[in-house]
């Protein structure tokens, strides 16, 4: 990567800050803006918010059985390149009627003590260019983060906890939701130190984004989804279109959200307001350059207000 991006001179103190522009291209895109707590946690509790059942808390918080781990080790890719601690997932794969017992030990002290190997915080970041891409800038590279292999068995079973949930589905969430103590420990722990670095350099903290690659990740950002799908379907004001006498206001694929309506007039402002009051106690940002609105049998005086309302692309074609 560092000979990729060439600059213009050969003095040797330009390799060093070719590193350091790599590095801290990253530590920027993985840096959260400052959120007060307080308000993070007033938001959630002014939101009707569902719990799971107690036999649900029940089955995520209870000891890993041999049957879970055996699922998940078999359930690995076997040509994967190793994350920190060197361990290829093919060797706990073909070693595994050695390392079970000992993995067991592990990953049950991880769940029910929240005490998680250091190796479990970091990860490896290697670059590949993208293709057709002008290679002299850094965001024309896609980051693959190297876990270790550990780290993914043992996630793999709470992913697969997680999705026996009977429950339409950030760590803060998790705890409003009433997960149970376990659980919430160690997601916390998991959450709170996460570390890693670009291969040509040293490490930074992680405190923003998904942790790709970690089964469990992409289900606790659905989780912090799920409270403002949750608020848009409570609330009265929003209303959607009715199928067969059913409302539908949502639909959700990780960060593709669709909302549905036959009044955007007088339902988009307020319909953006919530998603607005979201993004900004989450973290997150609207990319109004991806964001349209789709319309049909809209007069053009309606369709400018809606323009001039949402600050929206207006289209009539999919």
């Amino acid at each position: 990567v560092c000979r990729a991006m060439k600059l213009e001179t050969n003095h040797p103190g330009f390799s060093l800050r070719k590193k350091n522009i790599i590095r801290n291209y990253f530590e920027n895109l993985h840096t959260q803006d400052e959120i007060e707590r307080e308000k993070i946690d007033r938001y959630l509790k002014e939101k009707v918010l569902p719990s799971i059942s107690e036999d649900s808390r029940e089955m995520l918080n209870k000891e890993i059985t041999q049957i879970e781990l055996k699922n998940a080790v078999y359930k690995q890719k076997s040509n994967n390149i190793p994350g920190p601690d060197g361990i290829p997932r093919k060797f706990c794969k073909n070693m595994f009627e050695t390392v079970e017992p000992l993995m067991l030990e592990v990953y049950n002290e991880v769940l029910l003590e929240a005490k998680l190997p250091k190796s479990w915080f970091e990860a490896y970041i290697t670059l590949i260019p993208k293709e057709g891409m002008h290679h002299l800038q850094i965001q024309n590279y896609r980051p693959i983060l190297l876990l270790d292999a550990n780290y993914k068995i043992f996630m793999t079973i709470i992913a697969e906890r997680m999705k026996k949930l009977q429950i339409r589905n950030n760590i803060r969430t998790v705890i409003n939701m009433k997960f149970g103590s376990n659980f919430e420990k160690m997601v916390v722990a998991i959450c709170s130190m996460q570390k890693a670095s670009v291969i040509v350099n040293s490490d930074f903290t992680i405190t923003k984004g998904v942790r790709q690659g970690c089964p469990l990740s992409s289900l606790i950002f659905i989780l912090s989804i799920e409270i403002l799908l949750v608020q848009i379907r409570n609330k009265k004001q929003i209303t959607g279109i009715k199928i067969k006498k059913e409302e539908h206001k949502t639909q959700a694929f990780a960060d593709d959200l669709i909302f549905f309506t036959e009044n955007p007039i007088d339902v988009g402002t307020i319909l953006l307001k919530e998603i607005e009051e979201f993004v900004k106690m989450a973290g997150l940002k609207i990319n109004k350059n991806k964001t349209e609105i789709l319309i049909k049998n809209l007069t053009e005086n309606q369709e400018r207000e809606l323009k001039q309302e949402t600050e929206l692309q207006i289209t009539n074609k999919i």
